[in-house]
């Protein structure tokens, strides 16, 4: 799994939690940023429904989450449990 072309990050499922903006007293940010949950990479695929299979991916036991800009987010993809 290599980097995509617009961030440093890995190019893996994430959930959307809440897109917001900075208050001003905070300064400035030219774009919304996202409250993301990490899912673990595209490795894996169901044999019958040919679909990857993932799970929340976690440090420590705890939930893997981040902020990060909106320009990072690539493409929506429907995640099922």
């Amino acid at each position: 799994m290599g980097l995509n072309k617009f961030s440093n990050f890995p190019t893996q499922p994430t959930q959307v939690c809440v897109v917001f903006k900075l208050p001003e007293h905070l300064g400035t940010y030219p774009h919304p940023l996202a409250y993301i949950e990490w899912f673990t990479a595209l490795q894996c695929q169901d044999p019958i429904s040919s679909l990857y299979v993932v799970s929340h991916s976690t440090q420590n036991h705890c939930s893997n989450v981040s902020v990060i800009s909106i320009e990072h987010i690539i493409w929506p993809c429907h995640l099922q449990a």
